[in-house]
């Protein structure tokens, strides 16, 4: 079946179908996926990027700044785009962070298109783009998701992708080179991706035996990867600062990272169980048993081992640390199901168990599209943005309930806030105490909380002391409701958005 598959590449038109239907569904999710995905995302990114631009002072940006311990080559480049965009009279934040996201997303098909057709001809399996391969490394259902994100752990995935494409396409001396400064541009973009670098490394000299004079060709391109982080540190910080050694004695010599909270070293594995559900895991689990049986010599072996053990040895753990190599995930498959179809591809059985898969991957895919980044708390503040451009607004929240500082005493969203100076947020104790709110006639009033503020008093919407009327919910309401079922989405973390009469 694969080869029948793969065979069918050499038709262009369907190349240039699965690449179209590949971009919908990347521009669709960037455009729902309003938000972040993790607060780094946002604050250390975006925020960063909003005070080079000048908009906001230095005060506001979280301690990391003043530690000097974010690399600042990915909030230059937003800067920078979004200064581009001004151009064309965009100003308005959610729109600046959309467009981002879209080309994020149409950056990161570029990437994977030029790895596949480099991987692939290396193989010598086949020409132009394998479907089943594209399928896997663009339909897995939360690949759409993160290729979106403008963040740390997905650029420096695509760059270090971009790097592999290079090396398996063109080992000529000046393309050696540029392998190596991709590599390094990697590292500068999020400093663990050094694991995977030294990984990959660990590869071409004992696996491949590459030469040493190429070796160092490579590794001079990641010398001059670290010279640009040098001079974008320095542009951005206004002193010679080196990011990864502030990173590393802040984080882990003086324990910084433990503070967050400290996990057991298997916390990876269970963490899996849930993101991937057991199916993901069960067939992850076989694929990498198919590598360590049919494939020790693969580079994604090499580049994923040493990643998840060096990460499993560090106390502070987050599942979003092990997005850089989320590219290992289609390959596994395609590894799994390419050795199957040889022992097994007459098999009705194993027709059905691949419909089954792709029909519930895709039902996946669509709801995945559909929902916004993390909590969904973003949605509520475009929601008001686009509401009202003059009108004052008052938000009473609950504890964790203000979109626009959602950590009290934290940081704070002043690239979403700057752009609605009229909006006014005032903390409440206790739903309780609704009745006793005194609306204020000059402006707008809303109310926002969490279905955890509902869940820790055992009530419902209905049951509170007065009437409300419901603007938006961070959930969608049937598809939201199927995603919390799947595991999707937490019903705790569900923010809703309320108009006070």
């Amino acid at each position: 079946m694969v080869q029948r598959i793969l065979a069918l590449v050499k038709s262009n038109q369907l190349g240039a179908f699965t690449v179209a239907l590949v971009a919908v569904v990347v521009i669709i999710t960037a455009i729902n996926s309003v938000g972040y995905h993790h607060a780094d995302e946002h604050y250390q990114i975006i925020e960063f990027a909003n005070y080079f631009l000048g908009n906001t002072g230095s005060d506001q940006l979280p301690w990391e700044f003043k530690a000097q311990i974010r690399p600042s080559i990915q909030p230059l480049i937003a800067a920078g785009f979004f200064k581009v965009i001004y151009l064309f009279g965009f100003n308005d934040p959610f729109i600046l962070a959309m467009l981002l996201r879209i080309s994020t997303g149409l950056f990161g098909i570029w990437v994977y298109i030029k790895f596949i057709k480099a991987w692939v001809n290396r193989e010598g399996e086949a020409k132009g783009i394998p479907i089943l391969l594209s399928l896997s490394a663009f339909f897995l259902w939360f690949m759409p998701y993160l290729l979106v994100r403008f963040s740390s752990e997905n650029l420096s995935s695509l760059f270090f992708l971009w790097g592999l494409a290079h090396y398996f396409s063109n080992r000529e001396k000046k393309q050696l080179v540029f392998v190596g400064l991709l590599l390094g541009l990697s590292f500068a973009f999020r400093f663990q991706m050094g694991i995977a670098v030294a990984g990959f490394i660990a590869w071409l000299v004992i696996a491949e035996h590459v030469k040493i004079s190429k070796i160092v060709l490579i590794l001079f391109g990641g010398l001059i990867g670290l010279i640009v982080l040098l001079i974008c540190d320095y542009w951005f910080y206004g002193a010679f600062v080196f990011s990864p050694w502030n990173y590393l004695s802040s984080n882990l010599i003086e324990g910084k990272a433990a503070s967050f909270g400290i996990d057991p070293w298997y916390m990876y594995f269970e963490e899996l169980w849930v993101y991937l559900t057991p199916v993901g895991v069960i067939l992850s689990l076989l694929g990498f048993s198919v590598w360590i049986y049919h494939f020790k010599k693969s580079p994604f072996l090499w580049i994923l081992i040493p990643f998840l053990l060096v990460h499993s040895m560090i106390g502070h753990k987050e599942f979003r640390f092990l997005f850089p190599i989320v590219f290992v995930f289609p390959m596994l498959l395609f590894d799994v199901f390419t050795r199957l179809e040889k022992q097994i591809g007459s098999s009705k059985w194993y027709y059905a168990v691949i419909v089954l898969l792709c029909s519930v991957n895709t039902i996946v895919v669509i709801q995945v599209a559909q929902l916004s980044a993390g909590t969904g708390s973003t949605v509520l503040m475009q929601e008001l943005h686009n509401r009202h451009q003059t009108k004052p607004i008052l938000i009473y929240h609950m504890q964790y309930g203000n979109p626009y500082e959602p950590w009290e005493g934290g940081n704070h969203a002043n690239w979403y806030h700057s752009a609605r100076r009229n909006i006014e947020t005032q903390k409440l104790e206790s739903l309780e105490n609704l009745s006793a709110i005194e609306l204020n006639s000059g402006k707008e009033n809303y109310l926002i909380f969490r279905q955890a503020d509902l869940d820790y008093l055992g009530i419902t919407i209905n049951q509170l002391a007065v009437p409300l009327k419901l603007v938006k919910s961070s959930k969608p309401e049937i598809l939201g409701t199927i995603a919390v079922n799947m595991g999707l989405l937490n019903a705790k973390d569900t923010y809703y958005l309320f108009k006070l009469e």
